[in-house]
């Protein structure tokens, strides 16, 4: 089984500017590995922007059996990925770096609403 390629999104602002870097480290991620732990901590906004390259790499990933999960993300980030439903179509509920790579390697899942799971 491959182990989980983890990802620091080290970016305070994904919008049009910061979409491409984003976009880099996660093409990047998914050649080493089909599964991702994308670490949010650092993210406090995202735009349309970071949803279509979340969303991109979701795709690319479920087309080869691979999937990504995202942890740490706060609360601005969270309510993004809620409105536009990503929620329901990406895990995002999990605290930690370490609970999200558990999760991928005990094959679990768990889409949409994540209140008890937000950080700050």
């Amino acid at each position: 089984m491959n182990q989980p390629q983890i990802v620091l999104i080290d970016i305070d602002e994904i919008d049009l500017s910061t979409a491409p870097a984003m976009d880099d480290l996660l093409r990047a991620a998914r050649e080493v590995s089909p599964l991702l732990v994308v670490d949010m901590s650092r993210v406090e906004f995202m735009s349309a922007e970071g949803i279509k390259t979340l969303m991109a790499t979701r795709n690319w990933l479920a087309a080869r059996a691979g999937r990504a999960v995202l942890a740490g993300c706060r609360r601005p980030v969270l309510r993004v990925l809620s409105i536009t439903g990503m929620d329901t179509m990406i895990d995002c509920c999990y605290s930690t770096v370490d609970e999200a790579v558990q999760a991928l390697v005990d094959r679990r899942h768990h889409r949409g609403p994540c209140a008890g799971n937000r950080t700050a």
